[in-house]
Formats: structure tokens, C-alpha cells, sequence
């Protein structure tokens, strides 16, 4: 790690004596080494060498773009978010880096939806949506991250709460089969809990988790 550090120092030190042209020289063959790595799928390396870059020319939006590219593909998705709207801050017209930044919102929300933060994931899903409305497979993993959050909230046996997740999931994708059937489970279940039936309810939340496995 010393080692590392020394490095990133004099490389520094040197930069401030070097001409204009040999600075640009040195950035070119980063990137160089960057695409590199990258495409080796040495991630860890490109992270270190995008930001090396940035040390040298923080206002590179391609460099921020492309640092963005490999923490994504270390499951480092919010530090990826960061680094794509830098670039698109630098350069508002950078397709490839909102296209980029719409992708990990999704990547993002698809994680925390893999680890059970449902509601989480919907922010995450919603934050992709806002950013392209066109998206379908946004709106359709939106829906069912809404359907998992209700068949969460059934088990906890919060069920008018479950309702209100199903609904919004039908009202995202009309033709999702398993919200519209786990609605009318829930509804059922709800009727059974205002006439305090524990044990039919016992058996219903039990249904539940047998129509969803992943629970």
C-alpha cells in the first residue's frame, strides 16, 4: 500500500514541472493502460488508473465516464452514479454517460432487490424511470420489485399495506399475473383478519410463501 501511495505522489510532483504537451502525452497513455485493463477485466487496475487521470485532468468527462464503467463492474454501483453525473455535469451533452447512469440506477436497484430491500430498489427503480420514461424494462422490474415488497409485507402480515403494493404494481404492468393473484390472496387474508381468524390467516400466509418460492 506505501508503495501504491509513493507513486500516485511523485507522478504528482513530476506532473507540476512537466510541459503542457508531455501532461498530454502522459494522459494518453493512461488512457491507453485504462482501456487496457478494462478490457482484460481488470477492474481494480482501470479504477486506479481512471483515477490517476482525474488526478491529472479533473475536468475529463470521458475519464469520469469511463471510471463510472469499471466501478460499475465491481458492483460498485452508487460510486458509479457519482461518477456519471460528474460527467455529465462537465459535459451535459454526453449520451453515453446518462445512457450509463440510467443502467446503473437499474444495476442498483436490482441488487438491493437481490438482497430483499425492496423498497429501496423502488427508489432506485424510480430514480432510472425519471431519468428515461421510455424505459419498459424499467417500468416491468419496477412492477415486480412491487409485487416482492407485497408479498413481503403479507407475510409480516401487513396486508392492506401488501394491497396497496400489488395495486401498484398492476397499475405499472397490467399484464404481471402474480400481483393480480396474490392481490385477491391479500384481500382475502384482510377480510379473515378484521373477523380475527389467526389460524385461517396462518394458512393463508403459508400459501403465500408457497406461490412465492423466493420467500
Amino acid at each position: 500500500m506505501r508503495i501504491s501511495q509513493l507513486f500516485a505522489f511523485l507522478l504528482t510532483v513530476s506532473l507540476v514541472a512537466m510541459p503542457h504537451r508531455a501532461i498530454a502525452q502522459t494522459s494518453d497513455q493512461l488512457f491507453q493502460q485504462g482501456n487496457a485493463a478494462q478490457a482484460a477485466g481488470n477492474f481494480a487496475a482501470a479504477e486506479s488508473i481512471w483515477r490517476r487521470v482525474l488526478e491529472l485532468n479533473p475536468s475529463n468527462a470521458t475519464a469520469y465516464n469511463n471510471l463510472g464503467v469499471t466501478l460499475a463492474d465491481q458492483g460498485k454501483f452508487e460510486e458509479a452514479i457519482a461518477a456519471y453525473r460528474q460527467a455529465i455535469e462537465l459535459d451535459p451533452d454526453s449520451t453515453i454517460a446518462y445512457n450509463n447512469l440510467v443502467i446503473a440506477y437499474n444495476n442498483l436497484a436490482t441488487s438491493l432487490f437481490e438482497q430483499g430491500k425492496f423498497e429501496e430498489a423502488i427508489a432506485a427503480y424510480r430514480q432510472a424511470i425519471e431519468l428515461d420514461p421510455d424505459s419498459t424494462t424499467a417500468y416491468n422490474n419496477l412492477a415486480i420489485a412491487y409485487n416482492n415488497l407485497g408479498v413481503a409485507l403479507a407475510d409480516q402480515g401487513k396486508f392492506e399495506e401488501a394491497i396497496a403494493a400489488y395495486r401498484q404494481a398492476i397499475e405499472l404492468d397490467p399484464n404481471l399475473p402474480q400481483p393480480q393473484n396474490n392481490l385477491k390472496e391479500a384481500q382475502r387474508a384482510l377480510a379473515l383478519q378484521r373477523n380475527s381468524q389467526p389460524i385461517v390467516i396462518a394458512i393463508v400466509r403459508t400459501v403465500f410463501r408457497e406461490k412465492n418460492p423466493e420467500f
